[in-house]
């Protein structure tokens, strides 16, 4: 099982968030990510996926970093980690799934932050349980179901984080990426290129943009914080 422990580690940690349309309804799978963002020695970087025309019109897009197949980016990510003694790390089994799938198995190199924060932080985690149970429960009302579901939306990074002093922006939204990002695909289909979106599809990538940011940055913030309490830290 991977580790993470001393300061050093988590600072030279390469933190990866995907984004993408949700898990399908009907098929209950999830289409591959059509984006990436990467936070290394403080530098955040994001990438459009693909070997599609959606990628390519993105390659221009404000603050992009440029367009990759799905497969390079992971080959060269993976080989980076390997190079540079650096850390993978993640919130959430989709990163290590997609690596996995498409043949570089992380192994030692990837860490799961979630495992490790939710016994941390027992109260907040049940709490987020407690809430997502809820939303299938037939005897709660209309009222308290809107209520659980804008906190489910948020995301238990979010809630944890913000446990530790994490400050998101008043605009951080939830429940919100797959749309941008199904919308952003659709669009781009038939207007190929990034000028030819309209405000507010575009408005949707700056927000997509800066939600998978704040990401990334509160997965260090809390590696930051359980290291610490003095915590030898241990994930998938």
């Amino acid at each position: 099982m991977a580790s993470i422990s001393t300061p050093g580690q988590i600072e030279r940690a390469i933190y990866i968030d995907f984004e993408g349309r949700g898990r399908s309804q009907k098929t209950h799978t999830a289409p591959d990510p059509r984006f990436v963002g990467v936070l290394v020695d403080g530098i955040f970087t994001f990438t459009a996926l693909g070997d599609c025309p959606v990628a390519e019109a993105l390659r221009h897009a404000p603050r992009c970093a440029g367009a990759a197949t799905l497969p390079h980016f992971l080959e060269a990510i993976t080989r980076r980690a390997h190079r540079e003694s650096r850390k993978i790390v993640y919130w959430s089994i989709r990163e290590p799934t997609v690596f996995s799938d498409f043949g570089f198995p992380l192994g030692e190199l990837g860490f799961d932050v979630k495992p490790s924060a939710q016994k941390e932080w027992k109260t907040v985690h049940a709490m987020f349980q407690e809430k997502r149970k809820s939303l299938k429960d037939p005897s709660i009302s209309k009222t308290r179901k809107n209520e659980a579901r804008r906190i489910v939306d948020l995301g238990l990074l979010y809630h944890i984080a913000s446990e530790t002093g994490f400050h998101f922006p008043p605009a951080y939204p939830g429940g919100k990426v797959g749309k941008w990002s199904g919308a952003i695909e659709k669009m781009l289909v038939t207007r190929d290129y990034y000028c030819a979106l309209t405000a507010t599809v575009k408005s949707h990538y700056t927000r997509l943009l800066h939600h998978n940011q704040n990401d990334v940055l509160a997965m260090q913030h809390v590696l930051h914080v359980l290291s610490t309490r003095g915590q030898i830290l241990s994930g998938k």
